[in-house]
């Protein structure tokens, strides 16, 4: 609302626009950004840091250092590279000593071995107000029924237990369809 933008509150408790388009959102962000003066340098291929601390980049018009004041790293996974996203930067910052998270797959669906009659009528139906659960793990969240298995947010939530659960073997997602009740 800061921004000059409705929002609205949906059934996961997620804020969106009211519009429910990120375009307008996103231009209010780059406005108020440019009035603190933020600068976005497109197209630099960040290469860690210089031995005196400078940024160094790899533009389309050759190399760039920079010593910016303040730097935000939001450097995404591995999951994209062609848009960039490639893990590039793990080994840069491992360099440094810095602790990194193995990358592993996120926001990824549950495959499920839906009998063909099930998987026919019931692909693209929501899952709203369940509670889905995996070892000692649980969320409530919404999902939706694919014709491969589930999509969504409860599933997004539960991925990292869920990929622990299928390394040993154990992998049982349950889905509580009405857990209100007793």
């Amino acid at each position: 609302d800061g921004l000059g933008e409705t929002t609205v509150i949906g059934s996961s408790g997620r804020v969106f626009p009211k519009s429910f388009k990120a375009t307008p959102l996103l231009r209010a962000w780059l406005r108020r950004l440019d009035h603190l003066n933020v600068r976005f340098a497109l197209s630099h291929d960040w290469q860690g840091w210089q031995d005196d601390g400078a940024l160094a980049f790899v533009t389309p018009d050759g190399r760039v250092t920079l010593r910016p004041r303040a730097t935000l790293l939001a450097l995404g996974g591995a999951s994209w590279p062609r848009l960039g996203s490639n893990g590039g930067w793990v080994p840069l910052l491992a360099a440094r000593g810095i602790a990194i998270t193995p990358l592993a797959a996120s926001n990824v669906g549950i495959a499920c071995p839906w009998s063909p009659v099930f998987s026919a009528q019931f692909h693209g139906a929501p899952l709203k107000g369940c509670a889905f659960s995996i070892g000692t793990e649980r969320t409530r969240a919404e999902a939706v029924i694919t014709r491969q298995g589930l999509e969504g947010g409860a599933v997004y939530a539960l991925s990292a237990p869920v990929r622990q659960a299928l390394a040993t073997g154990r992998a049982t997602l349950s889905v509580d369809l009405k857990p209100d009740v007793a």
